[in-house]
């Protein structure tokens, strides 16, 4: 509309994995506006892992097939595109339990499972609010490893006295 291309459903299948797009692209100045997540495929994020950067990223942001899933930012120019992690977004999947799947990269895998064992969204909800409240402080354990991928350390705060 108006020069300007919306979309909130692109999908691409690759052979390493696949990629799902929000946003928008103006076609009269070029701008971009985009929200990708990459979701790559179990063997090729085990081709990155490892101790370096690709194997804190599988820490942080793999799903329970193996796979990476990767939040992008797009902004800039067609001729001139800025890619950066969408944080916010990282932080979001791994608070929320829900990181996307190459089958689904656009949606998440606890609904996928719930789906495929026949269970409705509120009950795979409320099984990964009590996996997620067994666990040792998950919003901190996610935003601490989030920051940790870009050399970031959060600052302990003290308790009150």
């Amino acid at each position: 509309k108006n020069g300007v291309a919306q979309t909130n459903n692109l999908q691409a299948k690759l052979d390493i994995g696949s990629i799902a797009a929000v946003g928008t692209a103006n076609l009269v100045n070029n701008a971009l506006d985009m929200h990708l997540t990459a979701v790559l495929s179990s063997k090729f994020s085990q081709s990155v892992g490892g101790n370096g950067i690709g194997g804190f990223m599988k820490t942080a942001l793999a799903n329970n097939q193996g796979e990476l899933a990767i939040p992008v930012l797009v902004t800039g120019t067609m001729q001139n595109p800025k890619f950066m992690p969408d944080v916010q977004q990282m932080t979001q999947m791994k608070l929320k339990g829900m990181i996307p799947s190459s089958a689904n990269p656009g949606g998440a895998v606890g609904g996928l499972l719930g789906g495929l064992l026949g269970k409705s969204a509120a009950q795979a909800q409320n099984q990964n609010q009590q996996a997620q409240q067994q666990a040792p402080s998950p919003q901190q354990n996610a935003v601490q490893q989030v920051l940790g991928l870009f050399g970031g350390k959060k600052k302990q705060q003290n308790p009150p006295k």
